[in-house]
Parts: structure tokens; C-alpha cells; sequence
């Protein structure tokens, strides 16, 4: 999912083709799944290490905190489900305009008052 996100990136596809929705969409289903593999992993290496993986003379400690910090930081996943959620059912999930009303747009002609009474 990384080196997908990366590409895509790199090869200036999210600057042409996608939207600012479809992006941010993109990017917090990255940071979601990699952060959470991440914990999963952390998890089973802890389980290994043991207590000593807690011990600050060892560097596993440092790393573990890190990634255990990963699913609180922004995007978290609460908003990380939020985002994805509206993308897929075709809402605002920029942070800031969910739930905001579309602008209206013009009057549909059809919608005229006739004087046909």
C-alpha cells in the first residue's frame, strides 16, 4: 500500500488525476493500514521481548512508544474510518467542511412558475 501511495506521488498522478477528496481519502487509508500492521507487529515483537522491551536502555522502547503513538496522531483512526467513509458514500471528508451544505447551483428552468393557471 506504501510504495502504491508513493508512486502515485511520485509520478504526479495525485496532483493531475485525483481530487482533493480522493487524496486525502488515499492518504488516510495508507496511514491507517500501515499504522496498524505496524501496532500488530509491535505487538508480537513485545511478546517476545518481554518486559525488557520496556526497560529504556534498549532501543526496542524508543521504537514501540513511536509506533504505539502512531493511531493517535492525526489522521487517527477515528478520523481515518470518517474520511473513508464519507469518500465512499460521496461526502465532504476534508476536516473543517464535513457536513456543510453544497452551494446551490443555478435554478433548473423547468422549475419556472407558468402562467398556465
Amino acid at each position: 500500500v506504501t510504495y502504491r501511495h508513493a508512486h502515485e506521488v511520485d509520478s504526479g498522478l495525485w496532483f493531475e488525476a485525483l481530487g482533493v477528496r480522493e487524496g486525502l481519502s488515499r492518504a488516510a487509508f495508507c496511514k491507517y493500514v500501515c499504522v496498524n500492521n505496524a501496532v500488530a507487529i509491535m505487538n508480537k515483537v513485545m511478546g517476545i521481548v518481554g518486559g525488557h522491551g520496556y526497560h529504556r536502555k534498549f532501543p526496542i522502547q524508543r521504537i514501540c512508544r513511536d509506533v504505539l503513538a502512531g493511531p493517535i496522531l492525526p489522521f487517527n483512526n477515528h478520523d481515518a474510518h470518517r474520511i473513508l467513509a464519507e469518500e465512499a458514500l460521496d461526502r465532504s471528508g476534508i476536516p473543517g467542511l464535513a457536513g456543510r451544505a453544497e452551494p446551490p447551483g443555478p435554478p433548473d428552468p423547468g422549475d419556472a412558475p407558468t402562467d398556465d393557471a
